[in-house]
């Protein structure tokens, strides 16, 4: 690894979303924005809320539905015909990890209208080419309602066809911004919330204990997985500041899993490690962080962890 790559903005803090979005117009002065969302998300009324948000500040919004989970090349092909139409100067990810990863693709595909959307090749080579602001044709904004994977900051897309699922990697499918609003995150059940903080930490610790980790990452990563053990539980009781905590951390977990790996499908595994698959240099390290946590070492912090 010799570069830091992270998205250029990121907005964090409950009810950050208005101010993030004023930026589209008042900054960029854009006049159309492609909504990418799920069912859940729109049924919801987050989705809606942020179309609302677009709409009074005077932008043309269309948006599409994403069926599946995780997004397929159909999803794509019925998708990108109305982007290409649409010709947004905006494309925002509204929803889970999926939603991200089917903006990320979408985005590409709009700007590279040669490709055919089952052509991940053509995808992963066109999402490895860095454009700069002058030669941007379309802004990525993702928006996260879950803190499971941090997706929205990585430069990782996920895509399924008949032959599985496939990760994909390019330094254009990491967004100019995302949106940590805790607004999205409020109002699930305390099983949703064990799920995600239980997937987030699995990953966090995965990474951290990566050899291919480094003082880039190692503070970040830090800091996601105390958050998590310091506000599950106060989150799964439906504390808004433990959630904002929980959805902040996923996001700064999130900025290091693609500086780690180079491979998405390593963030398939969200198990934590047992002892026997730790190399010594990983359980020195683990007990390091135990540690500074407070524990007698490795033994007592994975018990912790596993709560």
């Amino acid at each position: 690894m010799n570069t830091f790559n992270v998205p250029g903005k990121i907005y964090f803090k409950d009810g950050s979303a208005g101010v993030a979005l004023r930026e589209l117009t008042e900054i960029y002065h854009y006049k159309r924005v492609l909504i990418i969302t799920g069912a859940a998300s729109y049924a919801g009324g987050t989705a809606s809320g942020i179309m609302n948000m677009l709409e009074k500040n005077g932008l043309s919004v269309a948006e599409y539905l994403v069926e599946n989970a995780p997004v397929t090349t159909g999803d794509l092909r019925a998708a990108v015909q109305k982007l290409r139409e649409f010709e947004p100067d905006a494309v925002i990810g509204i929803g889970a990890g999926e939603i991200m990863n089917a903006a990320k693709l979408l985005r590409i595909l709009g700007e590279n209208t040669e490709i055919d959307p089952c052509d991940l090749a053509g995808i992963e080579a066109a999402a490895a080419v860095y454009a700069g602001g002058g030669n941007r044709k379309c802004m990525l904004v993702l928006m996260p309602t879950s803190f499971g994977d941090g997706a929205q900051n990585t430069s990782f897309a996920a895509v399924s066809d008949e032959e599985g699922l496939h990760y994909l990697k390019g330094i254009r499918f990491i967004p100019e911004m995302t949106v940590t609003d805790a607004q999205f995150v409020k109002g699930k059940s305390p099983e949703a919330v064990k799920d995600e903080a239980g997937q987030l930490l699995g990953l966090a610790v995965r990474a951290f204990l990566n050899n291919e980790s480094c003082e880039y990452t190692d503070g970040l990563l830090t800091e996601a997985i105390f958050s998590v053990l310091r506000y599950r539980e106060a989150a799964a009781a439906g504390r808004p500041s433990a959630l904002e905590k929980l959805h902040n951390a996923s996001t700064i977990a999130g900025s290091t899993f693609s500086n780690i790996y180079t491979d998405g499908a390593a963030l398939q595994d969200s198990s934590l490690p047992a002892g026997d698959e730790l190399s010594e240099e990983a359980a020195e390290k683990l007990d390091r962080l135990a540690e500074e946590y407070g524990c007698s070492g490795g033994t007592e912090f994975m018990e912790l962890l596993t709560r």
